[in-house]
């Protein structure tokens, strides 16, 4: 598990972005993807590499057309980082998914799902099909200097409340549920 409170997944904007993600796109992927405390016990393990959390990375890979076999995932998931960031994919062949900085498997899988958008056909004709304010977020409030607050909750009751300051440029964890389920 992740070593010390800096090196969590709520530190990271992008981690944010992917939970986002999984609760607006995840159905119309047609896979189970992990809910926010499995995704981020996933992501900060360094001894590990659940094999959920694996095969669901294998099936993305191969819905962007990436034929590759489930024992070799990994090997997949370097090659996806090499097409978007010589520095990513060089980090995951160094030290492996398990052992590679949290801020890299974040960004690793955050693209990972995003590249859905692009070369995933039968994800994208369903995207189309949404109206604008179906696809836009908005923050659950505001205060008075202007700062945004976004809330996300899963079907197991995790709940993370983030502070999103653009004057400050800072993305922070304000209220967290201890629940997760499995």
């Amino acid at each position: 598990m992740a070593s010390n409170d800096e090196d969590l997944c709520t530190s990271y904007a992008d981690f944010a972005v992917i939970c986002s993600f999984i609760d607006q796109f995840g159905e119309k992927l047609g896979l189970t993807l992990p809910n926010i405390g499995e995704l981020q016990i996933f992501l900060e393990d360094t001894d590990n590499v659940n094999p959920l959390f694996a095969q669901g990375v294998c099936l993305l890979l191969r819905r962007i057309n990436r034929s590759i076999k489930f024992d070799r995932w990994e090997r997949g998931l370097q090659r996806f980082a090499h097409t978007y960031s010589h520095q990513d994919g060089w980090e995951l062949e160094r030290f492996g998914f398990k052992k590679a900085k949290l801020e890299v498997k974040i960004r690793v899988f955050k693209h990972l799902l995003e590249a859905q958008f692009d070369m995933y056909k039968s994800f994208k004709d369903k995207v189309n099909l949404l109206g604008a304010t179906e696809l836009r977020l908005q923050p659950c409030g505001r205060d008075k200097k202007g700062v945004s607050y976004w809330c996300q909750l899963d079907e197991c009751a995790n709940l993370r409340i983030y502070r999103d300051d653009q004057d400050e440029e800072t993305w922070t964890l304000v209220a967290r549920s201890a629940k997760v389920c499995f």
